[in-house]
């Protein structure tokens, strides 16, 4: 652009418009702006001689014949409208170079850094829209990137975002898998949700979300969450009435939805997609008085769990469930589980020599049992119902249970043990084991009418006692009778007296044991005391064998 002599440029009136709100501090030239000065200090910059040099090089560019065919060429290739049209639009270029450059020269909202040549705006406003005038006058269609338009930025003090603004990322693309003409989405949202700016909830809105899989219809509406088969997402929030955070898997087999650990194979928790949770090392405690305690603790692998101040722990199976309510294991051992029930099981416990097969020692108040359920190593405690009477059974010497006999031997005994070393909670372990069976139980092993008992005798120390000194005199007594009864009937043995008392009696005059009165009776041999008058002539024959039996 050449300037010669004076002049003056205005900035269109709605020059501005397109940058939204504003201060505007000059649209053109001031008002004692010497255009005189301007043109005289850029003659200085060049001299005479230097200008027509200039011309001359100008010259030697193309000659007149030159110029001429390029005239003609050019003509050939638009009409005179068209070549009309495109010079009005380079005046208005021209024109709009120049009010950009008294712009730029001549205001400060716009600055050249002289150093690295970056345009310098101040408080840059953007107005956003889908369909924008260009310089020239032609209507410019962008609906896909309104407002600013940048490929990459750096902010070094602070992006604030007020109202309902918020930063997306998104994707869309089809689903090959569903032919219904759905999308899937997938992005970042951080900020507000659109059109929350003013409502009392948007707390429940405003969140970070990472989606993907997020299917919409080809309208761009969200489809239901029965058709959400692959959405994935994370919300972080913080609401009173929704989650903090707030997680949707959709998972492949075996993928987790949740990992924490301190490298490659070092997990410390994880929750799988069947919602199972796997920790290391959790501790997790509520503390203060009154508070109630929950508390997952173990260092060694195995998550161990207890209540305590929450009123017991409650487990409630669908109607109908037959299984086990509750399970312990160690490691890969089943060490203890409730039926559905209510029965109490303990696993099988490995059979050592000389010793029993559990070593626990449960505390209770009392015991009720069944009349037939009370086993003590190899004894069953009972009591006979029709009878009212208490009986007590042991295991038969060197024997089988007849419900085992079918399915193994001796030889399948643990280790070191005979018959004679197993006892009842032994042979249940050996026959869940054999059997592969764990729900047998006593019942299974020994039923009441199988014959594996024997009766016994009460262990009773002070009866076993006096019984055997009883039965030691009922010994003797016996056989003093025996000879007794020998001896009276040959009337010649005179057992427990002296041989002069034998002979004395013989010859009827020792009256061992009677008074002197009865003796001088006898003597006379009329004094018959306490015998039947058919005894008494009996003994006056010394024939009578009174008090004896005939053999």
């Amino acid at each position: 652009m050449q300037l010669v002599g004076s002049f003056e440029a205005l900035v269109a009136a709605d020059f501005y418009e397109s940058i939204g709100e504003h201060t505007e501090k000059q649209h053109h030239a001031p008002e004692d702006w010497d255009f005189d000065d301007v043109a005289a200090e850029i003659a200085t910059k060049a001299n005479i001689t230097t200008v027509n040099t200039l011309t001359t090089t100008v010259g030697t560019k193309a000659t007149q014949a030159e110029m001429d065919a390029l005239t003609a060429t050019v003509a050939t290739k638009a009409a005179d409208s068209e070549l009309t049209t495109a010079e009005n639009a380079i005046v208005v270029l021209e024109t709009f170079k120049g009010d950009t450059e008294e712009f730029f020269n001549y205001t400060d909202h716009v600055l050249v850094d002289s150093v690295t040549n970056a345009m310098i705006v101040q408080n840059l406003r953007v107005l956003s829209t889908n369909n924008a005038t260009n310089v020239v006058g032609q209507t410019h269609a962008d609906p896909e990137l309104p407002g600013l338009f940048f490929a990459d930025g750096t902010c070094t003090e602070a992006l604030k975002l007020i109202d309902d603004a918020r930063v997306e990322f998104a994707l869309e693309r089809t689903d090959p898998e569903e032919n219904d003409g759905s999308i899937l989405k997938q992005g970042v949202r951080l900020g507000a949700k659109n059109g929350e700016n003013t409502a009392t909830t948007r707390d429940q809105h405003d969140a970070f979300e990472v989606f993907s899989g997020v299917r919409y219809d080809s309208n761009g509406g969200i489809l239901t969450a029965a058709s959400q088969t692959k959405k994935n997402s994370v919300s972080i929030r913080a609401s009173r009435s929704q989650p903090n955070i707030a997680i949707e898997a959709s998972k492949d087999n075996n993928v987790d939805i949740m990992l924490v650990a301190t490298g490659p194979g070092a997990e410390l928790f994880k929750m799988q997609s069947n919602g199972v949770i796997n920790c290391k090392t959790v501790v997790a405690r509520a503390y203060g008085a009154g508070q109630n305690a929950a508390e997952f603790e173990n260092a060694l692998g195995a998550m161990t769990f207890y209540i305590k101040d929450m009123g017991g722990f409650r487990v409630t199976a669908p109607s109908g469930n037959t299984a086990n309510l509750m399970e312990l294991w160690n490691g890969p051992t089943r060490v203890f589980r409730v039926r559905s029930n209510g029965d109490v099981v303990t696993g099988i416990s490995a059979a050592i020599v000389n010793q029993p097969s559990r070593t626990s020692a449960p505390q209770s108040g009392s015991t009720v049992v069944d009349p037939n359920s009370l086993y003590i190593g190899n004894s069953r405690y009972s009591y006979d119902m029709a009878n009212r009477d208490v009986k007590l059974h042991k295991l038969k010497s060197n024997h089988i249970p007849v419900y085992l006999q079918a399915h193994l031997t001796a030889n399948d005994l643990p280790t070191g043990h005979g018959l004679d070393h197993m006892t009842v909670n032994k042979w249940i372990d050996l026959a869940r084991d054999e059997l592969d069976n764990e729900d047998l139980d006593v019942h299974d092993i020994f039923p009441y009418a199988n014959a594996d008992w024997d009766v016994a005798d009460a262990p009773n120390a002070t009866l076993t006692s006096a019984y055997n000194a009883i039965s030691a005199d009922v010994t003797v007594l016996e056989s003093e009778m025996d000879a007794t009864e020998a001896a009276t009937a040959l009337n010649t043995a005179k057992t427990g007296i002296t041989s002069g008392q034998a002979s004395a009696i013989t010859t009827n005059t020792a009256k061992t044991g009677i008074t002197s009165g009865q003796a001088s009776a006898i003597t006379t041999n009329t004094a018959k005391t306490g015998i039947t008058s058919g005894q008494d002539p009996a003994i006056s024959t010394n024939t009578a064998a009174t008090g004896t039996t005939a053999g």
